[in-house]
């Protein structure tokens, strides 16, 4: 346990040490970056120091067009948050050949507001002795002010636009889900058309030729027998010596030919 503790203590020593080392680093800046820095300083301390004689002067810089800004801006500013408490210079980056973006942070009472300001800074004049080199602001554009949000409402915005990007995805889902819906009264509508289309070409096409009547097979053919019973009779009535009419033919029978001369 005495271990453990003494493990802890160490590593918080550790981590302050880093913090403090980190805190005191130093930001080294050329010569031109350093200058350009103080420029803009100097620059916006002044409009700071002097904030409630800035509606009185603004009038005189109107002919100035980056002065005249950059005091409207701050008025705006320090309208919003309160009177000027400090600035501090955050960063100096060259955007190009000895143009500078200078970054600080201004301090109101109710906010920081982080100022912006490009600056163009030109060789004055250079000692060949003695290598020294001053320099001089050939061109400069009116400070700009952007509100430093604090942690709430960083979190704040964050959640918004996650909310957002959520409701627009759940929002094309939906309308991807409705298309689909869809497909099933395509098909239909589809399959109607096609119906109508065949019952147009049933409608179109020429009727079926009646079917010839079936004729009806022959009846056989009656045999007329009264002439033969007749003969036969009359044969009779010789052979027997009768009269005709007393001989009635019953039926008449066919029997072979054979049996006939066998009987002969």
């Amino acid at each position: 346990m005495k271990n453990m503790k003494k493990k802890i203590a160490a590593l918080v020593c550790v981590l302050v040490f880093c913090v403090a080392l980190s805190s005191c680093k130093a930001v080294e800046y050329t010569a031109a970056e350093q200058y350009a820095a103080d420029m803009v300083e100097g620059f916006v301390t002044s409009l700071g120091e002097n904030q409630t004689y800035l509606p009185q002067i603004l009038d005189q810089y109107a002919e100035y067009p980056m002065n005249y800004d950059s005091i409207v801006n701050f008025m705006e500013v320090a309208e919003q948050y309160g009177s000027y408490i400090s600035y501090e210079t955050e960063s100096v980056t060259e955007v190009e050949r000895d143009e500078y973006s200078v970054r600080g942070l201004i301090h109101f009472e109710d906010a920081d507001v982080e100022s912006i300001m490009d600056i163009t800074v030109a060789v004055a004049s250079e000692n060949r002795v003695t290598g020294e080199v001053t320099y001089q602001v050939s061109d400069a554009t009116a400070v700009r002010f952007d509100k430093v949000k604090s942690f709430g409402e960083k979190m704040a915005n964050a959640g918004m636009n996650t909310l957002m990007g959520m409701g627009v995805v759940f929002i094309v889902l939906i309308l991807i889900s409705f298309i689909i819906s869809l497909f099933a009264y395509i098909n239909k509508f589809e399959t109607a058309q096609a119906k109508k289309k065949e019952e147009k070409k049933k409608k179109n096409a020429p009727a079926p030729a009646a079917a010839a009547p079936k004729k009806e097979a022959p009846a056989p053919a009656v045999q007329d027998d009264t002439e033969l019973i007749a003969v036969i009779a009359a044969a009779i009535a010789a052979y027997e010596g009768t009269s005709p009419d007393g001989i009635v033919v019953r039926s008449i029978r066919k029997v072979s030919s054979a049996k006939t001369w066998k009987r002969g």
